[in-house]
């Protein structure tokens, strides 16, 4: 029942309601990211943020096969979201909403629609964190080896 759900609604739901969003990461938007958590600045992220807003106009109306359009949009929203809250309010914010996500998501009180959206939202805040620690790890490696040696 549940390949048949992900058929109808474009999306890949996963036992216990989970949405598999590997398949919502195009090469294009993976790029947008990467340049977002590997920017160095204000000016950068702020141009890697344009560069998704732009993405967001050319691509809002053309999902990945098998995604529905509503889903592409709330994935690309999210991904926006996330961006401008960490220009805005710091790194900190990850991990700040990530706690709070984690709470609502959990709440019997929203609607499976509602869930989805702050699913989407994990994700886009899941993969910025995971981006902006491999580049964290990477600087501290390449300090290290042009680091003088005694």
């Amino acid at each position: 029942i549940i390949d048949v759900v992900n058929q109808v609604r474009g999306v890949r739901r996963e036992l216990g309601g989970t949405i598999d969003t590997e398949r919502l990461m195009v090469p294009e938007l993976e790029a947008v990211v990467g340049a977002f958590a590997t920017a160095l600045g204000t000016n950068e992220r702020a141009r890697a943020l344009s560069g998704l807003r732009e993405f967001a106009a050319s691509r809002a109306n053309a999902p990945p096969p098998g995604v529905d359009r509503h889903t592409w949009a709330a994935e690309i929203r999210a991904h926006e979201l996330v961006m401008s809250r960490v220009m805005e309010q710091g790194e900190g914010y990850l991990e700040e909403e990530s706690r709070r996500l984690d709470r609502l998501v959990r709440s019997e009180s929203i609607s499976a629609n509602k869930r989805r959206d702050l699913m989407l939202r994990q994700s886009a805040l899941a993969n910025l964190k995971s981006r902006m620690a491999q580049q964290q790890q990477q600087s501290a490696v390449s300090a290290l080896s042009h680091s003088p040696r005694g």
